[in-house]
């Protein structure tokens, strides 16, 4: 990958995460036991490119990005 794709990949990852703070309150409490041992009241939402899972939770109106895995670690 080129360091112009690069910074493009980290760009869009940026705003994905950045969209949290308008849509955090759309996503519902995972049930999922792996996301739950992260935090107890998290949620999830997965990339645009379906590769990655934001694992995050809410405190108030503040949006606190936990964890970015890879979506095949996570199993139904």
């Amino acid at each position: 990958m080129s360091r112009e794709g690069a910074h493009r990949y980290l760009d869009a990852m940026n705003g994905e995460m950045m969209s949290l703070s308008v849509f955090a309150d759309c996503f519902g409490e995972s049930r999922s036991q792996i996301i739950r041992t992260i935090h107890p009241h998290a949620r999830r939402m997965v990339s645009r490119n379906h590769k990655f899972v934001y694992v995050f939770h809410l405190e108030g109106d503040i949006v606190y990005i936990d964890r970015i895995l890879n979506a095949k670690m996570i199993t139904r």
